[in-house]
């Protein structure tokens, strides 16, 4: 069933309108096999919380997501942990083969630095990425209770061991 969503997803992205025309290019399969891929994972905990403070801070994900008052970290993660964007990372990233067709994984913890290891492996010169989207700099692990904390290790438990994240990390 999983795979016949994403199939019937993936045609209803190839032949919908496009708002971006780019977005319709597509590769050859000899080009696709000679790209270098990489993707960057997070830490699923740190991520929910940073979706939490940004859906809040941003009136059109709030009425999106029907957002009312100031709900708490646990009654945000009751309603959305593992839907729409905080769906584990891996339902962007596997094939219908649930294989990762990547060159390399890079983790956002270490952003900077596998950034600079994608940049060798590509044979491109080095650059250092700017921080310009930057969350208040809290700790994420201070704002879960052990309710919240599960929500996020059981929604996101495949990737958690795929990626050996912990709570702590």
């Amino acid at each position: 069933t999983e795979n016949v969503y994403n199939v019937l997803r993936r045609v209803h992205n190839r032949y919908r309108k496009q708002k971006n025309p780019l977005n319709a290019l597509t590769l050859t399969r000899n080009q696709y096999n000679t790209y270098f891929k990489f993707t960057f994972v997070r830490n699923p905990w740190s991520r929910a919380y940073s979706w939490y403070r940004g859906a809040l801070r941003d009136e059109l994900e709030r009425k999106k997501l029907k957002i009312e008052g100031q709900p708490s970290l646990n009654e945000f993660l009751r309603i959305h942990a593992g839907r729409g964007a905080l769906r584990p990372q891996f339902y962007w990233m596997q094939n219908f083969r649930r294989q990762f067709p990547f060159d390399y994984i890079g983790r956002f913890e270490s952003l900077n630095e596998d950034f600079q290891e994608v940049c060798r492996r590509a044979h491109i010169p080095e650059v250092t990425l700017e921080h310009t989207n930057k969350g208040s700099g809290e700790d994420y692990r201070e704002h879960y209770d052990d309710a919240s904390r599960d929500l996020i290790a059981s929604s996101h438990k495949e990737e958690i061991a795929l990626f050996d994240f912990t709570f702590e990390s």
